[in-house]
């Protein structure tokens, strides 16, 4: 099994951090990508972005690869983001609405993929999907949410995966890890309005706990003393097909 490097951060809360923080897309995954983008043998195949969201991920391969697919399940956000690259001239990115789960990517691009990149948008049926996908000696780089995010809650965000079953999933379906880096970032507070009004200020994580029960769980937790919330905690992994 290969080491589970750590970088794990405590910091004081800031007015600027919202329960969005935990979207951010690490520096260390675009070094990744950029270091598995030897360019002359791309052309001219593609890179698939699976679980795209608003293109920050798929932008930047833009810059640096012939050609870009990016595909969500999410209609709005293919059509926003489209949208987005035809204003800012961008014409080698390609966005498609594609359950990534259940999509053969081969036939979804039109040509042999060298590198499939995600960005916290990852489960078993990916990771065989991808594996499918992918020739050997190609890269699959991406990041997911780790077990202990929001823990707080008292329950850990869907498809959310431990190192160590995470690394069986990639080998047992023919990757070989090169690299894999735990990225956690917890939140201090002083007190519990800040952890329960100012950090949900958008609302919209605030509506899904209530639905499913963590927003109790949670404001239990912070009345019963809790000053401490795992805002980020991400699994980033480095892989080659084998």
């Amino acid at each position: 099994m290969t080491e589970v490097k750590i970088d794990s951060v405590n910091r004081p809360w800031v007015t600027s951090d919202t329960a969005a923080l935990h979207c951010t897309v690490s520096p260390r995954l675009l070094a990744w990508v950029e270091d598995s983008v030897p360019v002359s043998s791309f052309t001219p195949r593609v890179v698939l972005d699976v679980g795209c969201g608003s293109g920050g991920l798929t932008f930047h391969l833009a810059k640096i690869v012939p050609r870009v697919v990016g595909i969500d399940l999410s209609e709005s956000l293919i059509r926003e983001t489209a949208d987005k690259a035809r204003d800012l001239g961008i014409e080698n990115v390609e966005f498609l609405v594609a359950d990534a789960e259940r999509t053969d990517y081969r036939t979804i691009t039109g040509e042999p993929i060298r590198m499939i990149v995600a960005t916290l948008c990852m489960s078993d049926a990916i990771i065989l999907r991808s594996s499918k996908a992918l020739e050997q000696g190609f890269p699959f780089v991406f990041s997911c949410i780790e077990s202990q995010q929001w823990q707080e809650s008292g329950r850990s965000p869907r498809f959310a995966y431990e190192a160590e079953v995470l690394q069986h999933r990639l080998e047992t379906s023919g990757f070989e890890v090169l690299d894999l880096w735990l990225e956690r970032e917890t939140l201090e507070f002083e007190t519990a309005d800040q952890m329960i009004d100012d950090f949900f200020d958008d609302g919209s994580l605030k509506g899904r706990w209530h639905k499913d029960g963590r927003w109790k769980t949670y404001v239990d937790y912070v009345k019963a003393g809790g000053r401490t919330f795992t805002a980020r905690s991400h699994l980033l992994v480095n892989t080659r097909k084998g």
